[in-house]
């Protein structure tokens, strides 16, 4: 079960006392710990009512809003919690050789507990952690994420389909649909467009707004939320009306006069267009990296050290492919089944004929970041039944710079095919790498 955690006005109650205590405590430089408490000494404020000014207020709490250092100093601040739940490691949730129990970032936190009664342990030591630093835990924002059922305690806290919560700005809950959480998206996506509409007068300007603002928040939700083909030709259409100045309306079929074309608009600017990127391009690399999930299924074994020798480059190759988007977080469908048969996986009902084609035939991993033209630097990697030359000079030309030293490995260890990636559950003195394995 997942705890999402609510820290009251979070960044306004960070002890300056305490924040210098912690500093000097993992060893910053005496220099440092200086500078900030100069930063940090003897500020005051004044409140502002009907135009009179009150009497200033000496502040010993929070960081200040807008510095750029107030965020690490927030995280530095933290750091002594997510120490403590570290190292009561027993709480957590163990996956292979590593012991879950937690994520933080800034302050979005989440407990991972194995169940509840380790829950309450580690919400224990929270509130004792919160009772020595000064931060004060929100219970009743606190959330709790879980499959199974809870003790009447916690039941006001769990997390509903009906009443999902929001974690770094997705909606989770148990059992949500997948349509849901794209019309929340896909909501707050032309909310933005409306408050824009007018605030450019020219293209160049309404495709540095889509670019710079509207759209690096959508890419972001939908790496988490995947829109299949048709919502990814609705936000194309919705971007076409905040291109042509028109009111945005997904279920509009009027169009008005379309001064610029599509072609034009999705074009890039050597072919004169406006370079407007394309959602369905999104949705490409969305099933690319599906497909990259699939395959680190079946490859990737219980226990990290129990990877045969011969399919960790190979692994580490495809985790670097994808940089900087990275695995989707949801899990593709086949990775429930954890069969190892071809022909089982293909039998069953589940399947789309999208996964049967990507089981049965070539599949090109291509590094193309949102923008950049299909003839950038990429790396090609010939799955399923290809192979390549075992060249190490014919590798390279196909690697970008950041995954070269994996294609060294590679090329040092002979892999120029994979045939065992069926058999991966077998035991590994089954598998004989000189045996003509795939190559990944």
């Amino acid at each position: 079960m997942v705890a999402l955690l609510d820290f009251e006005k979070a960044f306004d109650r960070v002890d300056h006392s305490y924040l210098l205590t912690v500093l000097r405590h993992y060893g910053f430089p005496q220099v440092f710990v200086d500078m900030v408490r100069v930063l940090y000494s003897d500020r005051r404020s004044k409140i502002l009512v009907n135009g009179h000014l009150s009497k200033s207020v000496r502040l010993h709490k929070g960081v200040l809003q807008g510095d750029l250092l107030s965020p690490l100093l927030f995280v530095i601040a933290l750091e002594p919690m997510c120490q403590l739940l570290r190292q009561n490691s027993n709480y957590g949730i163990k996956t292979g050789d590593t012991v879950h129990t937690g994520s933080y970032f800034a302050d979005y936190s989440q407990l991972y507990s194995a169940n509840e009664h380790c829950l309450h342990r580690q919400l224990a030591l929270v509130q004792s952690f919160c009772d020595m630093s000064g931060f004060r835990l929100n219970v009743d924002k606190t959330q709790i994420l879980t499959f199974a059922a809870l003790s009447p305690a916690l039941s006001s806290m769990l997390v509903t389909s009906d009443a999902p919560a929001k974690s770094l700005g997705i909606l989770v809950a148990p059992n949500l649909p997948p349509m849901a959480r794209f019309n929340y998206v896909f909501d707050r996506f032309v909310s933005r467009l409306s408050l824009w509409l007018y605030k450019a007068r020219t293209y160049a300007g309404k495709v540095a707004i889509l670019h710079s603002i509207c759209l690096p928040v959508l890419w972001y939700q939908l790496s988490f939320v995947p829109a299949d083909k048709e919502l990814a030709k609705l936000i194309d259409k919705v971007m076409l009306q905040f291109m042509h100045g028109e009111e945005i309306n997904p279920a509009s079929t009027i169009t008005g006069l379309l001064l610029v074309k599509k072609e034009i608009a999705f074009a890039d600017k050597d072919s004169c267009g406006l370079d407007l990127h394309k959602s369905l391009d999104l949705w490409q690399q969305h099933n690319r990296s599906v497909m990259i999930c699939c395959v680190q299924a079946f490859a990737t074994p219980k226990s990290k050290s129990t990877m045969a020798s011969w399919i960790a480059p190979g692994y580490t190759l495809l985790s670097h492919a994808f940089h900087p988007w990275g695995r989707n977080a949801t899990c593709p469908p086949v990775c429930k089944w954890r069969f190892a048969i071809h022909a089982s996986i293909l039998k069953n009902p589940n399947v789309t004929p999208m996964w049967s084609a990507m089981l049965q035939r070539r599949f090109e991993v291509r590094w193309t970041p949102f923008g950049h033209p299909p003839n950038s630097s990429s790396l090609d990697i010939p799955l399923w039944h290809n192979s390549f030359s075992p060249c190490l000079e014919n590798l390279h030309d196909q690697c970008s710079a950041s995954t070269r030293p994996q294609a060294l490995t590679l090329a040092m260890l002979k892999i120029t095919k994979l045939s065992h990636l069926w058999h991966v559950s077998a035991p590994t003195s089954s598998l004989q790498p000189n045996n003509g394995c795939r190559y990944w």
